[in-house]
């Protein structure tokens, strides 16, 4: 975030070519579904619960996340992010 120490470990986005859309920094993200990072950011489980429920209204769209220097843990729970979350019966 503007003006933050070097040190600050925050979930950040970086801005690409204006009108582009945003990034977000996936080696600070720490595996949860709902992220506010300056935007609203949501993985794609999330989503799937949102939408078995009928929630409205909200607007989501694909976003873009940066995976250089993700660890092994998280590349794992990203990929298990992508994947709808058991619903109970």
């Amino acid at each position: 975030m503007p003006g933050s120490p070097p040190d600050d470990q925050r979930l950040k986005s970086k801005a690409l070519v204006p009108g582009t859309g945003r990034i977000l920094e996936g080696p600070k993200w720490d595996g949860s579904d709902i992220i506010n990072c300056g935007w609203y950011f949501i993985t794609k489980r999330a989503l799937e619960v949102l939408l078995s429920v009928h929630a409205a209204p909200f607007y989501a769209r694909p976003a873009r996340v940066d995976v250089e220097g993700l660890s092994k843990q998280q590349l794992g729970k990203a990929e298990t992010a992508k994947h709808p979350l058991p619903m109970k019966k």
